[in-house]
């Protein structure tokens, strides 16, 4: 009897650990991805992952780290027989958030740059810190043309992948019709979008209204960790930089402004009406003061 019980109790155990396993899925979104045996750009490889595959995900690292525009976890996987580490960034997460993924590594990494920032933290030495990355960042994510920024913003979409590497480090997040706004990190906004890749995202075309450079996102599906609303759309308006101190930015064509809405309500081909109104009571005419903050610290 007590070798009966020790034998269910062991059979438990597998199925929870199995189960636990599978629960959390994710989608690999770009070729030769690499698997390393730690958290860490020097962590040995051990497989390369092709886009389309899909992967167990264990846990997470408790720290963002920046790396080639990109600031996401290092998420640990199972694909097979490999455990190991992918950069979070190149795997798109189903059922759950990147955030709630259980903490596996809490390590600190030479040469990569973490910006896991509280949001309480002053918005003076944020921007400093946000400066001092755009400095570094390679020219080829700044774009000349709002046009050409939407193109690669498309592209990123329609391929699933993140869309971090285009936007600024933190972006202004406007609540459609009303005139509530707070500050979020480009990470969690472009995690969420990649949450909702397991679904039917949509982008629209370019538009102008009143001078004002935009498109947005819609279908999605699962809630988010920044916001009360159930979000169904999501606009961003393109704007030119003029006045900085970053010399890399200048004349260059950033997002500086996201606006979420609970409505799924436009008809890409014939939207301006619907959407002039969506905005009418949200939008800024300004670059916001963060944005500016951000643009002109020293």
């Amino acid at each position: 009897m007590k070798n009966k019980f020790f034998v269910i109790l062991i059979f438990f155990f597998l199925f929870s650990t199995i189960y636990s396993e599978s629960t959390v899925s994710g989608i690999v979104n770009d070729d030769k991805v690499r698997i390393r045996d730690f958290p860490g750009i020097n962590g040995k490889i051990l497989e390369n992952l092709n886009k389309g595959l899909n992967v167990n995900i264990l846990g997470r690292s408790e720290n963002r780290f920046y790396i080639d525009g990109m600031n996401s976890y290092w998420l640990k996987i199972k694909k097979g027989d490999v455990v190991g580490w992918v950069y979070g960034a190149y795997i798109n997460i189903n059922n759950t958030s990147y955030y709630s993924l259980e903490i596996l590594d809490n390590s600190k990494f030479a040469n990569e740059i973490d910006l896991n920032y509280s949001r309480s933290i002053e918005q003076v030495m944020l921007s400093k810190i946000e400066s001092d990355i755009l400095k570094k960042q390679n020219q080829k994510l700044f774009f000349s043309s709002s046009d050409s920024l939407y193109q690669r913003i498309a592209i990123l979409v329609n391929n699933k992948q993140s869309i971090r590497e285009v936007l600024l480090p933190s972006v202004e997040i406007g609540i459609s019709e009303t005139d509530r706004y707070f500050i979020l990190s480009s990470s969690e906004l472009s995690e969420y979008i990649q949450q909702n890749y397991s679904g039917l995202i949509s982008i629209s075309p370019l538009i102008t209204i009143d001078n004002n450079v935009f498109f947005w996102l819609t279908g999605f599906n699962q809630l988010s960790n920044f916001s009360e609303i159930a979000i169904k759309a999501i606009a961003f308006r393109i704007t030119q930089v003029n006045d900085t101190t970053i010399s890399n930015l200048k004349k260059k064509y950033i997002i500086d402004q996201v606006i979420i809405s609970p409505y799924s309500l436009f008809d890409f081909n014939n939207n301006n009406k619907d959407f002039s109104i969506f905005l009418s009571s949200t939008l800024s005419k300004e670059i916001p003061d963060y944005v500016k903050l951000t643009l002109t610290s020293k």
